[in-house]
């Protein structure tokens, strides 16, 4: 499963930092919850110009310039079909600059992903966004933009990976072909830099489409 591996934290790792970098554009905003999610709403219109596809928010909540509470995510990759959707998402920041970020603790409840191979091409759903941060990447002086996550916590998620140059299999674990349902994800010591991700798993729970099932993995 290296490949599934490189695959989930590489996906993950491109939309922490899609979602993060929309929370922040919301950080220094008025507290009021309604205005907030009217810019919220302006944001979206204007990321889905820019990726050339559907990113839509429903409410955002800020409180004390640190906490931020999200409901409603969708981001949909450029062929229509949802590439990450989020139910409610909780954010707490502990320190932000040109490039870095760091957050004590990441909560995503509901969440779905779906990273695919395309069939005629080989290329990722998600290739875009990579194609948009390494063109902001050049753009900027000195160092990589350095993420630092200190707790994340998925609960009830699900991550779907295919490669449709692949026939999927008939028996057994599919590694072109994976659908992972009700995980529930726990990791700490999360270091994003570049191309480089680290993390430590506290705990994880998922079963997959095959009957496979991981029971408190640590």
């Amino acid at each position: 499963m290296p490949k599934i591996t490189k695959y989930f934290f590489k996906s993950s790792g491109i939309l922490l930092e899609a979602v993060s970098i929309l929370l922040i554009l919301f950080a220094f905003l008025i507290r009021n919850s309604v205005f907030q999610t009217y810019l919220a709403k302006r944001a979206s219109v204007y990321f889905s110009k820019e990726w050339k596809t559907k990113v839509r928010i429903d409410k955002v909540d800020i409180s004390f310039f640190e906490n931020v509470s999200l409901q409603g995510f969708l981001l949909e990759d450029q062929k229509g079909k949802k590439l990450i959707a989020v139910k409610s998402a909780e954010v707490s920041i502990d320190d932000f600059g040109p490039a870095h970020l760091s957050i004590r603790q990441l909560k995503l409840n509901g969440g779905e992903v779906w990273v695919y191979a395309d069939k005629s091409n080989g290329v990722m759903n998600f290739d875009f966004l990579t194609q948009y941060f390494a063109s902001n990447d050049k753009s900027r002086s000195g160092k990589p933009f350095v993420l630092y996550l200190n707790s994340l916590k998925l609960n009830h998620t699900s991550f779907r990976y295919d490669d449709f140059r692949m026939a999927p299999s008939t028996f057994g674990v599919d590694p072109n072909h994976v659908y992972l349902q009700n995980m529930n994800l726990s990791l700490s010591q999360i270091k994003s830099k570049g191309s480089s991700i680290s993390c430590h798993i506290d705990d994880l729970n998922l079963k997959d489409i095959s009957g496979t099932q991981i029971t408190h993995l640590r």
